[in-house]
């Protein structure tokens, strides 16, 4: 996670863009957004404006699973005027079902929409996304646990039921 433009470094990001990435990870989740990019012979970034781009979130532990995709497909910085400059054309931003169906489901579902008693945070998405290694390696770890956890619960019940016989 880079937040000082010093101590920067290119990553990649699940669509595997080279850039320098913003992060946030928390436990089991983790959002990338591409903030600027270097060229070569040039020291300085080439710096990606605040608005636009594509923000990724991907979620799974302790592989990353499944993700979401947002791209900003109306963004208003094109539209931006400077002084001298005559007024842009402003674009109308659409709204969820307003969207191509493959960005909708390329975005997930917007925590904000889950039930309240989840008490899911309302800045995230819920991803929908698979990455078939990472899910593939969660699948196996869990199934692994789950056989171990039924093999130990009979293990204690056989136990249990032999002592009680006498």
């Amino acid at each position: 996670m880079f937040q000082n433009p010093l101590e920067r470094r290119e990553t990649l990001d699940p669509d595997d863009e080279k850039g320098l990435h913003y992060e946030e990870k928390g436990f089991g989740w983790e959002f990338i957004w591409v903030r600027g990019y270097l060229t070569e012979g040039n020291p300085d970034p080439m710096w990606t404006g605040p608005y636009g781009g594509t923000y990724h979130r991907v979620a799974g532990w302790p592989f990353h699973a499944l993700r979401s995709r947002v791209e900003v497909l109306d963004s208003q910085v094109s539209g931006r005027s400077f002084e001298g400059e005559p007024m842009p054309e402003v674009r109308e931003q659409r709204r969820r079902w307003e969207l191509p169906w493959k960005e909708i489901f390329y975005r997930g579902i917007a925590s904000k929409d889950l039930p309240s008693w989840l008490g899911a945070d309302p800045g995230r998405r819920l991803p929908l996304i698979p990455m078939p290694l990472g899910l593939a390696g969660d699948a196996i770890l869990y199934s692994v646990l789950f056989l171990f956890a039924q093999w130990g619960g009979s293990f204690v019940l056989a136990h249990l039921c032999r002592g009680r016989r006498g």
